[in-house]
Formats: structure tokens, C-alpha cells, sequence
């Protein structure tokens, strides 16, 4: 019997064909269970890291949270501090608020231009009652308000009111506003506080 050329080309490849197969089978079956593993082991390590920055944001709420705390305590024993040392507030008080007021001002590159005390200030209701009902229990100084007008940046007069909430003296910042600038004049502001 004769070969044909097809016959020739068949038993040509038939080595190359199995040892395709063998390949496949016996190395390429391990290869693929490898990168199948890498994969998901890349994606347990996403899920790990959005696990961690979940936990991590839990993090910083938590320490947020027991930032304002203590800065709730510091304040609850400044006022205690306050209220034990003296029932009402007499004119030297105010006149230390005052002063130490224009110092903490003069600190943050803050011009004071004007501090007047503003006659007849009217409370609103809310503040009127919240003040009765602490003056019941700590004896609060009655309510005097006063004007201070300044003139500044907004970080410093931001900065000036974070070492007002932190200092001794009974100094509460009631309101500011911002008056708009001519172009190249610094801002001027008007805050009223409670001495």
C-alpha cells in the first residue's frame, strides 16, 4: 500500500497534535488554576482594602467625636470654675474679659478700631430663656453685649475666635458679620460678644 501526501502530512503532525495535548494537560491545567488563585486573591486584597478604609473613616468619626468631648468637658469646667469663683460678674471681670479680648485680637494681627458697649441690646427669646434657666443654676453674669470692630483676614479673625472659646475669661462671641472690602483694603468685621 501506497502513502498519499495526505496520509504523509497526518503522521507528520500527529507528534505535534499529542504533544499539544500533553502540554495542555499537563502544564497548561496548573498555569490556568495559578492565575485563576492570583485573581481571586487580588480580589480578597480589594476587599480587604475597602474594609480598612471603611475602618479607618469609623477611625477618625470616633476620634472627632472624642475631640468635641473633651472640648465639651473643658468648657463645662471653665464655666464651673467661672460660676464657683464668683456669683455675679462685677466691673473688673468685664473690664479683664475686655482687655484680655483685645489681647487674644491684637494676637491674630487683628486691628481693633472700636469696643463699645451697645445699650439696650435685645436678646432673642430663645437665647433670653436658655440664659434664665443656666443663671437659676450657676449664676451666670446678666447680659451685656459689646461691639468690637475690627479689621482683618478671615483666617486670623477664624483662628481669634478658636482661642476666644479656649481662654478664661466669661468671653461669648454672639455674632459677626463682614463688611465687603474696597479692592486692596482688608476686611472689616463687627463682632459682637458677651462680657
Amino acid at each position: 500500500m501506497a502513502m498519499t501526501n495526505r496520509d504523509k502530512w497526518i503522521l507528520a503532525t500527529m507528534p505535534a497534535i499529542f504533544a499539544g495535548a500533553i502540554y495542555l494537560w499537563g502544564f497548561g491545567r496548573p498555569l490556568s488554576r495559578s492565575i485563576t488563585d492570583s485573581r481571586e486573591q487580588a480580589l480578597k486584597a480589594q476587599e480587604g482594602l475597602v474594609a480598612v478604609s471603611v475602618l479607618s473613616a469609623r477611625q477618625g468619626a470616633l476620634e472627632d467625636m472624642q475631640e468635641k468631648l473633651s472640648e465639651a468637658k473643658t468648657l463645662s469646667e471653665r464655666l464651673a470654675k467661672g460660676t464657683a469663683a464668683s456669683g455675679s460678674a462685677s466691673i473688673e471681670d468685664r473690664a479683664g474679659a475686655a482687655q484680655k479680648l483685645s489681647q487674644i485680637l491684637a494676637a491674630h494681627h487683628l486691628s481693633v478700631q472700636r469696643m463699645s458697649r451697645q445699650a439696650a441690646t435685645q436678646m432673642p427669646p430663645q437665647a433670653e430663656a436658655l440664659w434664665k434657666s443656666a443663671d437659676s443654676q450657676a449664676r451666670f453674669p446678666p447680659p451685656q453685649f459689646w461691639r468690637v470692630e475690627l479689621t482683618g483676614s478671615y483666617p486670623d479673625v477664624a483662628s481669634a475666635l478658636q482661642s476666644v472659646s479656649k481662654c478664661d475669661e466669661f468671653i461669648v462671641p454672639v455674632s459677626i458679620e463682614m463688611s465687603p472690602a474696597e479692592a486692596g483694603d482688608t476686611l472689616k468685621w463687627s463682632l459682637t460678644v458677651w462680657l
